[in-house]
Order: structure tokens, then C-alpha cells, then sequence
């Protein structure tokens, strides 16, 4: 057997597979049984060769993550990040975990890609699921109104206006539906569902666009935002997918068929409607 070595000693070939072992996410221990040395020691060298070490967590989930993308909210595929889980998104304790039709799994693929490499996209069923475990991301996210049990309870996120558009659109892409409805004219509505701060929060954001107009509906423990109108419509999907850069690929399709619709009539502005 090789003695085991100090962290000074190490070969260039030791070094070389040190970083390799490393970087395929094998523990210290399991790297010391490898080159031939105590785990102490290749994690003295990993932290003198400039490498940022793995916390006991980030061992344990097998993967890497970026546990502060939610610290700040500073780019609109965050944004969309952040609507998207108050929507569809879970956390519980330090998990947080999403749940979605098999079919819209490019969302999850999106928050794979914003959070870190490698990150599970596993079926369940009819549905796929995302789960990832980070005491640092959940804290973020109830930071920022995500929290436990939230379907009751949720209060929309408060950020620089230009973010704004992005967050709506994660929240439309979770809880909202762009509906073709029946009749001659086949015209549309916009809804979106969540708690009765979420949906007088969007019916604001609708009004700064095209002014006091739609309603909202109580449904059982929930509140329902409703819009009409193909004119109204096509104004707010223009605001909401303006910069989008990561969205819902189904409800993107139906947003471009409601925008190359030409509108028959005027936009118009009433004063919004609401029932509790």
C-alpha cells in the first residue's frame, strides 16, 4: 500500500486525478482511497490548488447548484423563475420541489439550467418532477414571499419594474390560461388564479398597460383575474414576452396565435370589475 501522503506531496499525477475524481463529484474519502491518502489531505490540496470545496450538503445531493440564483433577482430568466415557482413551485423545509404534466417539461429544463448542472428532471406518472435540496435557496425564496403551504397565502413578488413582465409571464405560465373562447367570433380571455393579493397585484400591472379593465372572481379558496377582449389581450402578451427569454413553449404557442389575430375592435378601458 502507498503511504499516505501529505498535501505537499502529491504527484502531478495525483493532482490530475484529485481534480478529475473532484470534479465527477466523488467524495474526499473516496478520492483518499484512491490516490492513497487521508481525505484531510485532499481537501487541504483542493483548497490550495484555488478550488472552492463542496459544503457537507452539496456532497451529499451529488450534484452542483447555484444556491444564491435566488439572492438576487437581477435578470428576467430569474424573474420568470420566481413566477414560475410561486405558481408550480413547493418548498418544504430545505426542498424545493416542482410538479407539472409531462408535457411542459421544458420548464422544468429552464429551472435546471438557471439553478446548476445535472440537476434531476424525473417522470412521475403523467408528470415530471424537479426536486432539489438547499437550505441557502429555499431561504431566498421566502425572502421573496415563497413559502410554505403559499397556495393560501402567497404575496406577489415586489421588483424593479423592469422584471416585472418576466415574473408575470412565470406565474401565466404556471397558474394562468390563455383560453380561446366559444362563440362566432372565437375571441380570447386571459386568466390567472392565486390568492387575492396575486390577482389584484397582475390587475394592476394589466391597468398600467391598457388601463382599469377586467374582473376578479372568487373560486372556492382562490381568486380568479379574468381579461377579455383580443385588443386587450394582445396588448398585455406584447408587454409579457417582450424580453422573455425562457417561457412555456405551449402557452407561447397560443400567445403568437393571439397576436397574428387582427383585432375587431378597439381596446377599451372600464372600470374593473370585482367580486369577492
Amino acid at each position: 500500500e502507498r503511504q499516505a501522503k501529505a498535501y505537499f506531496n502529491f504527484t502531478d499525477a495525483d493532482d490530475a486525478k484529485i481534480l478529475r475524481l473532484y470534479r465527477r463529484h466523488a467524495t474526499s474519502q473516496e478520492i483518499a482511497d484512491a490516490v492513497g491518502c487521508s481525505g484531510a489531505s485532499v481537501l487541504r490540496h483542493l483548497k490550495k490548488q484555488g478550488v472552492k470545496v463542496r459544503t457537507n450538503g452539496q456532497s451529499r445531493r451529488g450534484y452542483n447548484i447555484n444556491e444564491d440564483v435566488f439572492e438576487t433577482i437581477d435578470t428576467h430568466a430569474k424573474a420568470w423563475a420566481l413566477g414560475f415557482i410561486a405558481g408550480d413551485g413547493c418548498v418544504h423545509k430545505d426542498r424545493l420541489s416542482c410538479n407539472i404534466q409531462k408535457g411542459d417539461i421544458d420548464c422544468l429544463c429552464h429551472l435546471a439550467r438557471l439553478i446548476g448542472t445535472k440537476l434531476p428532471v424525473k417522470p412521475k406518472g403523467h408528470y415530471v418532477q424537479f426536486s432539489v435540496r438547499s437550505s441557502k435557496l429555499v431561504s431566498d425564496l421566502n425572502a421573496v414571499g415563497i413559502v410554505e403551504r403559499k397556495s393560501l397565502v402567497l404575496k406577489p413578488w415586489n421588483g424593479p419594474e423592469e422584471f416585472m413582465p418576466s415574473y408575470w409571464l412565470g406565474l401565466i405560465d404556471a397558474d394562468g390560461c390563455w383560453h380561446k373562447r366559444a362563440g362566432r367570433d372565437h375571441s380570447w380571455q386571459l386568466s390567472l388564479a392565486g390568492t387575492r393579493a396575486v390577482c389584484d397585484a397582475f390587475a394592476s400591472f394589466v391597468e398600467s398597460i391598457i388601463g382599469p379593465i377586467g374582473s376578479i372572481n372568487k373560486h372556492f379558496n382562490i381568486s380568479i383575474y379574468y381579461l377579455s377582449g383580443t385588443a386587450n389581450i394582445q396588448a398585455v402578451a406584447k408587454v409579457l414576452y417582450a424580453n422573455a427569454v425562457v417561457c412555456m413553449r405551449r402557452k407561447k404557442a397560443l400567445a403568437d396565435e393571439i397576436l397574428s389575430r387582427p383585432a375587431k375592435h378597439k381596446q377599451r378601458s372600464l372600470q374593473r370589475n370585482s367580486r369577492v
